[in-house]
């Protein structure tokens, strides 16, 4: 949890040989925390900083962090490393929904969504990336709560009338037209 209150279920490494020793330590302790940490094991110190006693530190945490082989999972105090499968499997292993998802549309669908939390209310900016009308279902990892739609070029805003409650998430029939983007506000 960051100190501005935004919470991640897991922490995922970028695929790079080297990580710094401060970092590695740090990713360490939120492990043992009770982090997830995705990723590869890294087969080099960041930094030349140290000498050989930082080398072999940074050797102990990959060994107490990282199994051999080039899948696995272990794990660590209250948290766990897994390393040889993606975020994406992880999180769906872990049957945990996507924060947005969408049904309906073809191939050519794009549409992208920012989110942001306050002690109030989920807000999500969802746009339609493309310059034709899109008959989605718009699918929010949330839960309870009663969606609004806010036009930020009206500011008119609007209950949500059509919705409901499957699986853990909200989903929303929704056509989107060209190019359109909005906000929908849950509390």
């Amino acid at each position: 949890v960051l100190p501005d209150g935004t919470a991640y279920r897991i922490v995922s490494l970028v695929p790079h040989s080297a990580v710094g020793l401060a970092a590695l330590r740090h990713l360490s302790e939120l492990v043992g925390q009770g982090v997830t940490l995705v990723g590869p094991r890294p087969s080099r110190p960041f930094s030349l900083t140290g000498g050989p006693s930082s080398e072999a530190e940074f050797r102990e945490l990959c060994d107490k962090l990282w199994g051999e082989g080039p899948q696995g999972e272990r794990r660590v105090g209250k948290g766990r490393v897994i390393w040889g499968r993606t975020s994406r499997e992880v999180l769906q292993a872990d049957r945990i929904p996507e924060d947005f998802s969408w049904t309906g549309g073809d191939r050519e669908t794009s549409i992208d969504f920012i989110r942001r939390h306050t002690d109030q209310a989920g807000i999500y900016f969802v746009a339609n990336g493309k310059n034709r009308r899109e008959a989605v279902t718009l699918r929010f990892r949330t839960t309870g709560l009663a969606p609004e739609i806010w036009d930020p070029v009206t500011g008119s805003r609007r209950d949500a009338t059509e919705f409901r409650f499957r699986d853990g998430v909200t989903e929303i029939p929704y056509p989107m037209d060209p190019e359109e983007a909005f906000f929908v506000i849950f509390r």
